[in-house]
C-alpha cells in the first residue's frame, strides 16, 4: 500500500499524524458496475465518428517491406499485435492498448447478412409505392398502442409482429394509402430480393402496363419473350435503403423498431467497421517478408478490392448493369466478413473464421472466453489414495508446491518467517518465487544469488507481498471433471508430501466419482484472503458430507473400511490385551488419552470384543468424543428378534458403545440418513463427523494390513455340493424351458394379454432363465463359509453383490441384448453352432458355466454381446445427459430463495410461494418421515436423565406438554403437528408400559421421560426446526438442475418392463427424462392407467377392457366375403360370437350395423346395411359406382378396419395386477375417453403423456404428472432425488399457465435476457435480433452477470445494504479535536 497522507490541524501548536497503510479512494477510482446494456445498430455517421481514419488502400504492406501500408487495414493506428511495436494512436504497447477502429465507406449499400430476415419482414409490411405501412390508420394505432405499452414483453412483441405481417398481407391488393398493388417479397439466390408484385391475379390493365416496359427489349432480343411471364421487380439494396429512409416515425414504431436508436435504414450497410489489429494479429513467417494473415484481414482486403473496383467503374461513368456483378461480389465479401457460413459461398478449403464464428459455439467468445476462462495457479496430475490423511486434507507433491504460490502480505506477525522464505529463494522448499514491494512496487524474482536474497529479506517491510511456496494447511480447491454437481469441486487443506501424485482419503472418492486407475484431478490455489475465507466457509469438504440431491451422506466409509468394520464387529471377534491397546491407539492421534472399557471376558484371560474396540473410535474417554444413541436395523436384519437377531442385524449404540449389531454399509457408508455419521453430523456438526470418519479410516487401513484380507482361487472354488446344486438347478430350468417350447409348438401355450405367442414364449423363457442365476446366488450365500472373502465383501457392502458371487462360482446366467434374449444373427439361428429355429437356452445366450470353470466359445461370444451393448449405451448416454444437464442449468440457474421465503428468478418473478411447499432445505431434513429425527433426539436425552428428576406419567403428559409448548416459539404449524403426532405415540407407548409394570420400573426403563427431558426435547426441536429452513440466497435452481442431471448418467437401460406384463414396455431412462423435460407433444409409449370400479374381479376387468380396447371388425368376424348373385352383389359379414364372448365384448349385430352407418369414412346409407339374422348382415355398394368389382373390393378392405368396439386411436389394453387389485394399462393418449368409460374410476385415471394431461385436466394436473413421472423413472433405477427439486422443476415448467419445455423455445419464454440466450444456443441470431429491435438487457441473471463481470445476485450476492449517513455534527470549539 502507498503511504498515507499527513493531516494538519489548526490550533495553538501544529500536530502531524502519520496514517500508515491507508489508501484514499477518490470518487473517480470507485469500481463501476454495469447495470444494463442497450443493443442498437450503428449508422454510417456513428461508425465514422468512432473510427480513427477511413481505410482507402487495399494493399496490406508497402512494396518489398513488412511495413503496414498507411490507410490500409493493417495501419499501426489500429493498434499493434507484437510486444515491440507501439500504437501510433495512443503511443502505448500491446499490454495497455486494446486497439482502435477504422472504417471502410462503401461506394454502394449492401444487405447485412445478419439482418436479412428483418429486412424482408419490413418490406412485407410497407407499400413499395408510397413507403407507408400496409395498414389503415385505425389498425396501425391498435398495434402502435400495444408496441408502446411497457408491459409488452419480448415474446409478446414477437407474436405481435407475426400478427402485424399477416394483417398487412390482407392489404396487398390495395394499399390503404395509395391503392397501389403489392406482392410478397421473395429471396432470390443468397443475397437478392425480388418483389412478386402480380402474384395476386391483378386486372389485365395493370398486367399490360407492367409488360409494356419489356417491348423494347423483346425487339432487340426475341429470346427474352419466353421469360417475360416470370418477370419480377428487383429490390436492390439502394432501392430498399430509399424505402427505409422514407418511413415515418409511427410506422417504424409499429413494426417494433426504435426510430431513434435503431431505425430500419441501419440494416443496410453503407460502411463496414475495421476491427483493431489485436483481434486479427498478423503472424510473420520465418525469413523473408511473408506473413500469415488472419481471416478477417483477408476478408477486409477483399472488401476493399471490390469497393475500389466499383469506385473505378462509377468514376468511368459505367451504367448500373455493368457493375452489377461487382456489386454482388461486394455483398458476398461483406457477408463473408460477418458470417462465413453463407450457403453456396463457402470455399472448398478451410472455412473462414468470420465474426459470427468467433462468437458462437463451445470455443466461441461467450462460452469459451466469458463464461469460462483459463486460470493461473492451478496444477493437474494423477491421483492416488492415502487413508492416513484427514477428510479435509489433500496430499500435494513437493514439485507442485514450489510452482504454486500464495501472495502473503507482510505483517509484524509473519515478517520473520517470510524473511527466511525469501532467503531460501525459489529453488529451496519452503521458499518464495518473488516479492512485490519496495519503493517502486515492482515484482522481483528470487531466482538470484544468495547475497541478493539476503539483502531483499533484510529490506522486507510491512505491507510488501511475498509470493511464497504452498505450505501445509493452505487452502486449495480440488476438482475432477466432469463436474456434474456442486461437490465435484471442494476445498481442502494442503499437506505437502514427497513423490508426484495428488493424494486424498478414499472416503472423498464418491462426490468426485473418482477411482485410482489413472484418473487425473485439478488443484487450484485461491489468491486472496477473501477467496480463502469463502472456500473455507462454503466449499470445505468436511462441511459437504451430504449430497444436495437427497441430503444423504456422500462422504462416508468405503470399500476396505467397510470390510474391516464388518469383520471387527462380528460376534466371534475377540481381542487380547496387547492387541486391544495397540489397536485402540491406531484410532487416534498421539496424545489422546484412551480409557479401555471393562473386558468382556475375565477368565481364563482378559478378552475384549471388536464391538468394544469400535466404540473407542467415538468416545476414547469420558471427556472427549461424542455421546450418541442409535437404534436401527441394518441390511443383515432377519426381520425378527430386534436386538436378539440371529444374524446380528440390529445396530444398537448407547452412550457411544456398540451393544449389538454387525456394522456394514447402511450404518457407516454413503447413501443413507439413518447411519452413524449422519447422526453425529446432526448433533455435533460436520467437522466432528469428518474427524471420526478419518479416525475409522486410518484405523481400518492399518488393521487390514496387520490382520490380513485377500482373495484367492480357493474363495471361488465351488464345493461338490454347490456343483451338484448348480447342475440340478440348470437341468430343472432346462426342463421347464423345453416344456414351454413344446407347448408353444403344439399350440397349448396360454397367450398372455396383449402379446403374440412368440412374445409370450420369450417372456416365459427369459423369466425362467434369469431366475436360475438368482436361485444359485441364494444357495451360494447359504453354502459359503462366513469368512469367505467375496461373501464378506458382498455382505459388508464394500464391493460386489450376490449376483457377482453366483457368476464366479455357479453360473454366469442369461445374457440380455436389447431387453431380451440374444436374437438371430444368422438365418434362423443365433450362431452356426446351433440347429435352425432353435429356441433352447444354449442357443439364445444362456451361459451355463461360471467364471471359475471358464466359458466355451459360444458362451464367450454371447457374453461379449451383452458387454458391448453396455459400452455403446454408455458412450451415447454421456453426450445426451451432458446436453440435457446444460439445458436444465441454463433454465434453472437464477432461481433462488428470497428473504420472504418465495423462490424467484433474477427478475424477481415468483416461481414458488414457498420452496418445496414447506420451505425446508433438503440438506437439513434429517429423516424421510419427519424433518427432525425426533426419535434420535429423545433417545439421546433419555440416556442422560438424572434418576432424581421428576418423571412424567401418562396422566400428566398432556398438561406438562401444553405448559412447555405455550412458552415456546412455534417454528411452523407443520413442525408443531409432527411433534404432537410423535409425542402422542410416545404417550400411548408409555400408557401400555405403565399398565404392565410398576411405576418405578416403567420410569427407569426405556420409556421414562422427565419434565426436564421434555423441555430440552422441545427446545432442541425448535432449534433444529429453525435451522432446517432454507436460507435466503440459496441457489435452489442450480441445485435442482445438478440433482436431475448427475444421476441421469447412471441410467443404463433404455426400456423397462412392467412386472408380469409381457411386451407392455414403457420408455424409461435418459430417453424418458428427455421427453418429460422437453414437454414433447409426441412420446414413444403413451399409456393411460385406468383404475377400475371393481378392481378385484378379473371378469369385470375384461368387460371394461372390451369397452376401451379398439376392436376391429376383422377380429370378431368369422367371414367378410363378396357375394355375386344374378340380381345383386353385396358383402356378407358373419360375426363370431364365441370370440366376442371370450373377449367379454358388448357387441351385437345391431351395434355393428349402427357403427357401419355412422362410420365417417364409409358414407353408407340406411338401405345399404341390412341385417339378415343375429349373426349376419349385408353391405351393398352405391349403385352409381362405375366399376362394381373394384367398389366391392375397396369397401371390403375398409370394412375389415372399422372399429366396432372400444375407443379409436387406442392400442392394446392390458390387465395388470398391482398390489392385489386389477387395473388397465391402455396404449394411446385418449385419456378423456378412457375416463368417461363405464367401469373406470375417472378421478384416479392417469396418463404418462404430460401434454394430454394438461389439455384434459389442466395445468395443476400436468405439474403433478411431471413430478410423478420423473420420480417413477428414478425409482426404476434405484435412484433417489428429493421431491423439492422435482417440485421446483415442475413449477418452472408450468408457472406461466402453459407447459414450457426445457428447450431453446421454452427457455426463451421463461426469461428475457439477450446474454442468457446468446450464451446458450443460436448466439448470432439472438444478438442480431436484439440489435434490430433495440433490446435492453437488464444485467440481473447469472450468465449475464458473469459475462460483464458483475457479482452474481445469489447466495452472499443477494444481500444489499442501505446506509443512511447521520448528519454531520459541528462542534463550537476554539480548537479542532485531535481524535
Amino acid at each position: 500500500m502507498s503511504k498515507g497522507k499527513t493531516r494538519q490541524f489548526k490550533g495553538v501548536g501544529k500536530i502531524e499524524i502519520d496514517k500508515e497503510n491507508i489508501e484514499f479512494v477518490g470518487p473517480s477510482e470507485r469500481p463501476g458496475k454495469v447495470c444494463d446494456i442497450q443493443f442498437t445498430m450503428f449508422s454510417q455517421e456513428e461508425m465514422n465518428r468512432e473510427s480513427e481514419f477511413e481505410v482507402t488502400e487495399h494493399f496490406l504492406f508497402q512494396p518489398n517491406t513488412r511495413k503496414p501500408n498507411p490507410n490500409g487495414v493493417l495501419d499501426r493506428r489500429l493498434g499493434v499485435c507484437d510486444s515491440l511495436s507501439v500504437c501510433e494512436t495512443c503511443g502505448k504497447r500491446i499490454e495497455e492498448c486494446s486497439g482502435h477502429f477504422a472504417v471502410i465507406n462503401l461506394e454502394l449499400p449492401v444487405f447485412h447478412i445478419g439482418f436479412f430476415r428483418p429486412i424482408i419482414q419490413v418490406l412485407q409490411c410497407v407499400c413499395k409505392n408510397c413507403n407507408r405501412i400496409l395498414l389503415t390508420n385505425e389498425e396501425r394505432d391498435f398495434y402502435l398502442r400495444r408496441m408502446r405499452n411497457k408491459k409488452t414483453d419480448t415474446v409478446a412483441r414477437t407474436y405481435l409482429v407475426r400478427a402485424l405481417i399477416a394483417q398487412c398481407r390482407k392489404h396487398y391488393n390495395s394499399c390503404p394509402h395509395c391503392n397501389a398493388i403489392n406482392g410478397s417479397i421473395k429471396k432470390y439466390g443468397n443475397l437478392r430480393l425480388v418483389h412478386d408484385k402480380y402474384h395476386r391475379d391483378p386486372t389485365i390493365t395493370e398486367m399490360n402496363e407492367f409488360y409494356d416496359g419489356f417491348e423494347e427489349s423483346i425487339k432487340l432480343d426475341k429470346d427474352i419473350n419466353a421469360f417475360v411471364n416470370n418477370a419480377q421487380e428487383d429490390l436492390d439494396p439502394r432501392k430498399v435503403l430509399s424505402i427505409f429512409r422514407s418511413l415515418i416515425r409511427e410506422d417504424i414504431e409499429t413494426m417494433d423498431f426504435d426510430p431513434d436508436n435503431a431505425p430500419p435504414e441501419n440494416m443496410i450497410l453503407t460502411s463496414v467497421p475495421v476491427p483493431p489489429i489485436a483481434i486479427r494479429p498478423s503472424v510473420a513467417m520465418d525469413g523473408g517478408n511473408a506473413s500469415n494473415e488472419d481471416d478477417l484481414t483477408t476478408q477486409l482486403k477483399e472488401i476493399m478490392e471490390c469497393n475500389d473496383r466499383i469506385k473505378e467503374m462509377i468514376k468511368r461513368g459505367a451504367s448500373p448493369y455493368q457493375y452489377y456483378d461487382s456489386w454482388d461480389q461486394l455483398t458476398v465479401a461483406v457477408s463473408m466478413f460477418i458470417n462465413s457460413e453463407l450457403p453456396g459461398c463457402d470455399d472448398k478449403g478451410k472455412p473462414l473464421r468470420a465474426i459470427c464464428q468467433r462468437l458462437k459455439g463451445k470455443h466461441g467468445r461467450f462460452r469459451g472466453n466469458l463464461l469460462g476462462k483459463r486460470v493461473d495457479f492451478s496444477g493437474r496430475t494423477v491421483i492416488s489414495p492415502d487413508p492416513n490423511l484427514d477428510i479435509e486434507q489433500i496430499g500435494v507433491p513437493k514439485l507442485m508446491a514450489v510452482k504454486l504460490t500464495y501472495p502473503e502480505r507482510v505483517t509484524k506477525h509473519n515478517i520473520d518467517k517470510l524473511r527466511q522464505l525469501v532467503i531460501n529463494g525459489s529453488n529451496n522448499y519452503p521458499g518464495c518465487n518473488s516479492i512485490i514491494g519496495g519503493s517502486d512496487g515492482l515484482r522481483r524474482s528470487m531466482c538470484i544469488k544468495l547475497e541478493m536474497r539476503e539483502k531483499f529479506a533484510k529490506d522486507l517491510k510491512i505491507g510488501d507481498i511475498v509470493e511464497r511456496h504452498l505450505e501445509d494447511n493452505d487452502i486449495v480447491l480440488f476438482n475432477r471433471q466432469p463436474s456434474l454437481h456442486r461437490i465435484s469441486i471442494m476445498c481442502h487443506r494442503a499437506k505437502i508430501l514427497p513423490w508426484r501424485t495428488l493424494r486424498f482419503n478414499e472416503c472423498v472418492c464418491t462426490p468426485y466419482n473418482a477411482d485410482f486407475d489413472g484418473d487425473e484431478m485439478n488443484l487450484h490455489v485461491p489468491q486472496t484472503e477473501e477467496a480463502r475465507a469463502e472456500c473455507l466457509m462454503l466449499m470445505h469438504s468436511a462441511k459437504n458430507l451430504q449430497t444436495p440431491r437427497t441430503g444423504q451422506m456422500i462422504i462416508a466409509e468405503t470399500q476396505d473400511f467397510l470390510t474391516t468394520s464388518y469383520l471387527l464387529t462380528s460376534k466371534d471377534f475377540v481381542i487380547e490385551e496387547e492387541d486391544m491397546m495397540q489397536w485402540a491407539c491406531w484410532f487416534h492421534n498421539a496424545g489422546t488419552e484412551i480409557d479401555l472399557p471393562t473386558p468382556a471376558y475375565l477368565k481364563p484371560k482378559k478378552l475384549w470384543t471388536g464391538k468394544q474396540l469400535y466404540g473407542l473410535a467415538l468416545k476414547p474417554n469420558k471427556h472427549e468424543g461424542v455421546n450418541i444413541s442409535l437404534d436401527v436395523p441394518s441390511k443383515l436384519y432377519s426381520k425378527e428378534g430386534k436386538w436378539m437377531c440371529v444374524k446380528d442385524g440390529w445396530i444398537c449404540f448407547k452412550n457411544s458403545q456398540l451393544l449389538c449389531g454387525q456394522i456394514e454399509k447402511s450404518i457407516i457408508g454413503s447413501g443413507n440418513k439413518t447411519g452413524l455419521f449422519h447422526l453425529i453430523l446432526r448433533d455435533y456438526g460436520t467437522l466432528e463427523s469428518a474427524k471420526i470418519m478419518a479416525h475409522i479410516s486410518r484405523f481400518c487401513a492399518r488393521f487390514l494390513g496387520d490382520y490380513g484380507f485377500s482373495i484367492g482361487i480357493s474363495d471361488v472354488t465351488p464345493s461338490a455340493d454347490l456343483t451338484q446344486m448348480k447342475e440340478e438347478l440348470v437341468s430343472e430350468g432346462y426342463k421347464k424351458c423345453d416344456q414351454f417350447i413344446e407347448d408353444y409348438k403344439s399350440g397349448k401355450q396360454e397367450v398372455q394379454a396383449g402379446s403374440t405367442p412368440e412374445q409370450t414364449l420369450e417372456a416365459l423363457l427369459n423369466n425362467e432363465l434369469s431366475q436360475i442365476r438368482e436361485r444359485a446366488g441364494k444357495r451360494c450365500i447359504e453354502e459359503l463359509k462366513s469368512d469367505n472373502s467375496p461373501l464378506v465383501m458382498a455382505l459388508s457392502g464394500s464391493k460386489g453383490s450376490v449376483i457377482n458371487i453366483s457368476q464366479m462360482i455357479a453360473c454366469v446366467g442369461q445374457q440380455t441384448v436389447n431387453g431380451g434374449r440374444v436374437s438371430d444373427g444368422f438365418i434362423s439361428r443365433s450362431l452356426p453352432h446351433f440347429a435352425l429355429h432353435s429356441r433352447t437356452p444354449q442357443a439364445k445366450g444362456f451361459v451355463k458355466n461360471s467364471f471359475f470353470t471358464g466359458l466355451n466359445a459360444t458362451e464367450f461370444f454371447f457374453h461379449t454381446m451383452g458387454g458391448r451393448e453396455g459400452l455403446v449405451d454408455s458412450a451415447v448416454k454421456t453426450a445426451e445427459t451432458g446436453y440435457m444437464q446444460r439445458r436444465l442449468m441454463k433454465a434453472l440457474e437464477d432461481l433462488h430463495v428470497h428473504y420472504d421465503g418465495t423462490v424467484r428468478s433474477a427478475s424477481l418473478t415468483v416461481i414458488e410461494f414457498k420452496y418445496g411447499d414447506d420451505g425446508l432445505d433438503p440438506l437439513k431434513v434429517e429423516s424421510d418421515k419427519y424433518p427432525i429425527n425426533l426419535e434420535s433426539v429423545l433417545s439421546n436425552l433419555q440416556q442422560n436423565q438424572k434418576p432424581d428428576d421428576e418423571y412424567i406419567t401418562p396422566e400428566s403428559f398432556d398438561k406438562e406438554y401444553n405448559a412447555i409448548i405455550s412458552q415456546t416459539k412455534i417454528v411452523s404449524e407443520l413442525w408443531k403437528q409432527q411433534i404432537e403426532t410423535f409425542l402422542k405415540e410416545k404417550k400411548e407407548e408409555m400408557t401400555e408400559v405403565y399398565n404392565h409394570y410398576s411405576q418405578e420400573n416403567a420410569q427407569h426403563g426405556l420409556c421414562g421421560i422427565t419434565i426436564q427431558t421434555l423441555k430440552d426435547f422441545i427446545s432442541i426441536c425448535q432449534e433444529k426446526g429453525l435451522r432446517s429452513v432454507c436460507e435466503a440466497g440459496t441457489p435452489v435452481g442450480a441445485l435442482a438442475g445438478q440433482s436431475m442431471g448427475e444421476p441421469s448418467t447412471q441410467m443404463v437401460l433404455k426400456t423397462f418392463h412392467f412386472a408380469g406384463v409381457a411386451s407392455m414396455n414403457i420408455a424409461l431412462g435418459v430417453p424418458r427424462i428427455k421427453e418429460i423435460i422437453n414437454a414433447s407433444k409426441k412420446i414413444q409409449t403413451p399409456i393411460v392407467t385406468a383404475k377400475l370400479v371393481n378392481s378385484q374381479d378379473v371378469t369385470s376387468a375384461r368387460i371394461v377392457k372390451g369397452r376401451i380396447e379398439a376392436t376391429r371388425l376383422k377380429e370378431i368376424a368369422k367371414s367378410v366375403k363378396i357375394v355375386f348373385k344374378p340380381a345383386e352383389a353385396y358383402i356378407s359379414v358373419k360375426l363370431d360370437f364365441e370370440t366376442i364372448k371370450q373377449l367379454e365384448l358388448e357387441c351385437t349385430i345391431e351395434k355393428v350395423q349402427d357403427v357401419l352407418l355412422n362410420y365417417r369414412g364409409l358414407k353408407l346409407k340406411d338401405n345399404q346395411v341390412i341385417i339378415r339374422n343375429k349373426q349376419k348382415l349385408r353391405v351393398y355398394v352405391d349403385k352409381s359406382s362405375t366399376s362394381l368389382l373394384f367398389a366391392l373390393n375397396s369397401l371390403r378392405n375398409q370394412l375389415l378396419e372399422v372399429i366396432v368396439c372400444g375407443i379409436e386411436n387406442t392400442g392394446r389394453a392390458v390387465i395388470n395386477k398391482n398390489k392385489g387389485s386389477f387395473e388397465l394399462l391402455v396404449e394411446g393418449s385418449e385419456l378423456l375417453k378412457v375416463m368417461g368409460t363405464p367401469g373406470v374410476i375417472g378421478e384416479e385415471t392417469t396418463s404418462n403423456h404430460i401434454a394430454v394431461v394438461e389439455k384434459v385436466l389442466g395445468i395443476e394436473a400436468a405439474r403433478s404428472t411431471i413430478i410423478s413421472e420423473i420420480k417413477n423413472v428414478m425409482d426404476a433405477y434405484g435412484l433417489s432425488i428429493d421431491v423439492r427439486h422435482l417440485l421446483l422443476l415442475s413449477d418452472l415448467m408450468t408457472f406461466k399457465g402453459v407447459i414450457l419445455g426445457i428447450t431453446r423455445y421454452g427457455i426463451s419464454k421463461m426469461k428475457d435476457s439477450v446474454f442468457t440466450f446468446a450464451s446458450f444456443e443460436r448466439t448470432n441470431d439472438h444478438l442480431f435480433d436484439a440489435a434490430v429491435h433495440s433490446r435492453k438487457d437488464e444485467i440481473k441473471g447469472v450468465s449475464e452477470s458473469i459475462i460483464v463481470g458483475n457479482q452474481v445476485g445469489l447466495g452472499t450476492g443477494l444481500m444489499q445494504i442501505l446506509y443512511d449517513p447521520p448528519k454531520p455534527i459541528f462542534l463550537q470549539r476554539k480548537y479542532d479535536p485531535l481524535f
